[in-house]
């Protein structure tokens, strides 16, 4: 399996708080607590030219023939170029995002219970929480 790490270039910000180094290393100690294997990381840094968007994801990627997402653009043209489609499904969407783990640590409310062991480990670490707070409200269209 190949996930894809996207805005991989953004780190720092309010609403990307983390190198994308720092974000594999969270996925890893998460997809492991999951005890998921044989699941390979890319770096996916944003392009912003629709139209030549599922190029530059195959571009990045080795091939692939399924797309999980559950985002409407991604959807629509990566099925528009072939590739089947498959939603991946959401567990407590609205509590377990990282804008809403962002928001949480910006307002002093805890989201561990939101959080492996592990992650909650790498983030005490990195200084996760103290980080997020440090910067600005997000932006209305900022990603999770």
């Amino acid at each position: 399996m190949y996930v894809a790490v996207g805005s991989a270039q953004h780190s720092h910000a309010a609403d990307d708080p983390f190198t994308v180094g720092e974000r594999f290393e969270l996925l890893a100690a998460a997809l492991g607590e999951a005890d998921l294997r044989d699941v390979h990381l890319f770096p996916l840094p944003d392009l912003h030219r629709h139209g030549a968007w599922v190029q530059h994801v195959e571009g990045l990627v080795p091939p692939f023939d399924v797309v999980v997402t559950n985002n409407p653009l991604t959807r629509r043209l990566f099925g528009a170029a072939g590739y089947r489609i498959d939603e991946g499904p959401l567990w407590h969407r609205d509590e377990c995002s990282g804008r809403e783990i962002r928001r949480r640590w910006r307002q002093g409310e805890d989201p561990s219970p939101l959080l492996t062991p592990a992650v909650r480990r790498i983030l005490a670490r990195i200084q996760g929480p103290e980080r997020a707070r440090s910067f600005g409200p997000e932006r209305a269209h900022g990603r999770s």
